[in-house]
């Protein structure tokens, strides 16, 4: 099976084989991924309560909690704009 490697959506470097591996929705290097949690994560988890409910019943009938994890696309900008603005310093 071939190897499926991806770019940091930051830096542009690939991202470690293990991270990438391990977490196979994640878009960022170790380096980045470190640094976006002060702006509150890659990712945030929602959950969601299942209706089992018949439609019209007055009756609750809560099923499972249901978890995803969505990607935090206001922090990745936040922490892309940083890193621009890091990059345009130094130059």
């Amino acid at each position: 099976m071939a190897q499926r490697t991806r770019m940091c959506v930051i830096c542009k470097r690939l991202i470690e084989k293990e991270r990438a591996e391990g977490l196979k929705q994640t878009n960022l290097c170790a380096e980045h991924a470190e640094a976006i949690k002060k702006f509150g994560g890659e990712f945030n988890v929602v959950a969601e309560q299942e209706n089992l409910s018949k439609q019209n019943s007055l009756k609750r009938n809560p099923g499972a909690v249901a978890t995803r994890m969505v990607r935090n696309l206001a922090a990745i900008e936040r922490l892309r704009e940083e890193y621009d603005r890091q990059n345009l310093d130094r130059t």
